[in-house]
């Protein structure tokens, strides 16, 4: 296999992590790895679920749509958290993944190896979506309420929790 980035330069096997062979370019750091064989070695991990830390890093990202090194398709980008901008390719086609140099080592510290075969599929997508909907609508509260907002984040979530919560809302919406 050729690397897609680098013209001229064949993908060599290496280990990424203890028991996970990938196909890496030795010029550009890039590296290939089959879905198959990440979900085995994730399956067979047992202190690969760790929390996301608040200071993750992006890397570089190869912005352009990205060609598989298998079958030459475009591959499609995933994002694997919100704090990350890193975007991983994915070819459906191959189930193959592409990282940029960098990329594993920052979806490693970020905690988010257990997770990853579940974030590059569309359900996945949609569930980081949403989740970062939810993050821009609370900060824009946040910044709009002020200082108070943290007390009516709180009463929201103990009046979705209230058995009389419908009844409750439309009290308040009376005055």
């Amino acid at each position: 296999m050729q690397c897609q980035t680098c013209t001229g330069y064949a993908l060599k096997p290496v280990e990424l992590a203890p028991g996970l062979i990938a196909a890496q370019c030795s010029k550009c750091d890039g590296a290939s790895i089959a879905m198959l064989n990440l979900r085995f070695w994730i399956d067979q991990q047992t202190d690969c679920a760790t929390p996301v830390p608040a200071d993750v890093t992006s890397v570089d990202d190869f912005v352009h749509a990205r060609q598989c090194v298998k079958c030459q398709r475009l591959m499609t980008k995933y994002r694997v958290c919100n704090a990350l901008e890193n975007r991983l390719d994915v070819c459906h086609a191959c189930d193959e993944v592409w990282f940029d140099k960098g990329e594993w080592q920052a979806v490693v510290d970020a905690g988010l190896i257990a997770d990853l075969p579940a974030k590059l599929t569309d359900a996945g997508q949609r569930a980081l979506r949403e989740a970062g909907r939810i993050a821009r609508e609370k900060a824009f509260f946040a910044e709009t309420i002020g200082e108070g907002f943290e007390r009516v984040d709180e009463f929201r979530d103990w009046l979705r929790t209230h058995p009389n919560g419908a009844e409750i809302r439309r009290y308040l919406l009376l005055n």
